[in-house]
């Protein structure tokens, strides 16, 4: 249910940021508390707004596989919590996750995202580079999973990611993850 008393769909937040739909991740939370976590976040920057928007206007039919600004606040946390100085994020679409991520990580930390869209991903490299973030994050185009078989084994943490799986990304399920090594 949202503030208003209307069911919320299941992965969608009833209204987003500009009123817009996007994903919710949440819907696995008690009632009411996406909209606390919402209304006690951190609202995005003006240069999260503008992804947020230009993401909407381009790809409207697409915009759900955005995170929500709550998500994006906390993964900027968590990044930081953990000092965090390597990441993989696997799903990149528009870049709103990528530059929360990179925006907490350590101030040399380097950022691998996976996608198979170059025109989702180059709208991505637009904001990486209006945010500053550019030299801290490389895109690899192509399955996920062949870039991640591809990875130097090491110690690294995973967590699932909560992104909606997009139709034709080859790398679903627990194998979905963003990955996250603290500083040593």
């Amino acid at each position: 249910m949202t503030a208003a008393g209307a069911p919320r769909a299941p992965g969608i937040a009833a209204t987003g940021y500009y009123g817009r739909r996007m994903a919710s991740g949440s819907e696995h939370l008690s009632p009411g508390l996406p909209d606390y976590l919402v209304g006690h976040s951190t609202p995005p920057d003006a240069l999260l707004r503008d992804l947020i928007s230009e993401t909407a206007e381009r790809f409207p039919r697409n915009v759900v596989y955005q995170i929500g600004p709550e998500q994006g606040t906390f993964m900027t946390m968590l990044a930081g919590l953990m000092d965090a100085r390597h990441a993989i994020e696997v799903g990149t679409f528009t870049g709103y996750s990528s530059i929360c991520l990179a925006r907490g990580m350590a101030a040399d930390g380097k950022l691998i995202c996976c996608d198979v869209s170059e025109e989702w991903t180059s709208l991505a490299r637009a904001y990486w580079q209006k945010a500053g973030l550019a030299d801290r994050i490389e895109l690899r185009l192509g399955p996920a999973l062949d870039t991640l078989r591809a990875l130097p084994a090491g110690n690294r943490s995973t967590s699932r990611s909560s992104t909606p799986t997009r139709p034709g990304t080859p790398v679903t399920g627990r194998r979905s993850s963003r990955v996250c090594a603290p500083a040593a």
